[in-house]
């Protein structure tokens, strides 16, 4: 007893440690070959509307297809991404001109469609993806109908009054095709309810390994319900607390802290599973403690998006429900290919458990280390 409390408190030790030196080494949350999430923003004017797109220039001129992945690294014309990143925010401004044609093949909406002007965001850190605003003006005539071309992947999709309030925002998959501009608005409480659902439900699956596997972390050390409920339950409860906190302005947290924190906190799950057989007081508080983090990691997903100013409250409830789904999804499908078929064998412990814990464990470590220092 006395040594498992030893390791338990060590290990909690070289938790801290590894905390304080993210909070004193993070540089970034975000790699240069790591495209953030395009937004779309449409804005109604007297004369002429705006269709506002903000992504990497260089991903779409370099023709990278985005539908695949939002990493460059693994594109077939990543080379023509690293030079264009070369290029300085002038020449880059003046090369998305002279390649419209091409870049946005496919893309419209409305009448008169045309491209006015390409604004670079400096990025004095070359290590960092810059963003690019695209501004394109339009006819605002009726039954507008917005072409998305697939290759240009998965976007948010948000409507700004005249004061340029964001009075809708949503998430479109690349597949959509087309989108109906007058079927969205106005934007009741329900619609915005259940247009975030899938938006949070995807944050889990696919697209957040990290979570998964913290999830499956929960999982590995008892699948016995009862402690499965403990235990989601103090997480579902900590990230809904500061993922409303967050979004809300109450509390900010840079993401190049919280994201290697959030790796840590997977690191540490998994190899307690090694050393734990039950689950005790003390995990489920520290499980608590790490939910705060992930809260702040799914909030930073609804600050991409731009919730509706009007909707604002539906549509958090909407995607902290789609988290839930999404977690449930991972813990009911770990229960049918292991806990079930497997559970009650007396090697379930040595063969599933400890070499899934460390494989877990090993992969929290080297995100920690990329997300601080690579």
């Amino acid at each position: 007893m006395k040594n498992k409390l030893g390791v338990a408190s060590m290990m909690r030790f070289l938790f801290a440690i590894v905390a304080l030196s993210v909070v004193g080494f993070s540089q970034k949350p975000v790699q240069a070959h790591e495209i953030e999430p395009i937004i779309v923003t449409v804005e109604p004017n007297a004369q002429m509307a705006e269709l506002r797109l903000r992504g990497s220039a260089e991903a779409f001129i370099a023709g990278v297809d985005l539908s695949v992945s939002g990493d460059t690294a693994l594109s077939s014309v990543d080379h023509v991404y690293d030079e264009l990143r070369l290029l300085n925010d002038e020449a880059l401004a003046a090369r998305a001109f002279e390649t419209q044609a091409a870049t946005f093949a496919g893309l419209s909406i409305g009448e008169q469609f045309a491209l006015r002007a390409v604004d670079v965001e400096p990025q004095p850190n070359s290590e960092l993806a810059r963003d690019t605003v695209f501004t394109f003006t339009f006819a605002p005539t009726k039954g507008l109908v917005l072409t998305w071309p697939e290759r240009l992947g998965d976007f948010v999709l948000r409507f700004a009054d005249a004061s340029s309030e964001v009075v809708d925002a949503r998430y479109v998959e690349a597949t959509v095709g087309q989108v109906e501009i007058d079927d969205m608005l106005p934007l009741t409480a329900m619609s915005a309810f259940a247009s975030y659902i899938p938006v949070g439900f995807d944050h889990i699956i696919p697209k957040g390994l990290d979570h998964i596997l913290f999830v499956i972390g929960l999982f590995l050390l008892s699948f016995r319900w009862r402690d499965l409920l403990w235990q989601i339950s103090a997480f579902t409860v900590a990230h809904t607390v500061t993922l409303a906190m967050t979004s809300l302005g109450i509390l900010t947290l840079s993401g190049a802290v919280v994201e290697p924190l959030i790796a840590a906190s997977i690191a540490y799950l998994a190899f307690e599973n090694v050393w734990s057989r039950s689950l005790g007081r003390g995990r489920v508080a520290l499980i608590f403690g790490f939910g705060l983090l992930h809260g702040m990691g799914f909030a930073s997903v609804l600050g991409d998006f731009g919730l509706p100013e009007g909707q604002f409250i539906p549509s958090l409830i909407g995607f902290n429900i789609g988290v839930e789904l999404g977690q449930l999804a991972v813990v009911a499908l770990c229960w049918v290919l292991l806990a079930l078929p497997f559970g009650q064998k007396e090697w379930y412990r040595s063969v599933v458990t400890i070499p899934a814990s460390v494989i877990i464990g090993l992969i929290g470590i080297y995100w920690v280390i990329e997300r601080t220092i690579l």
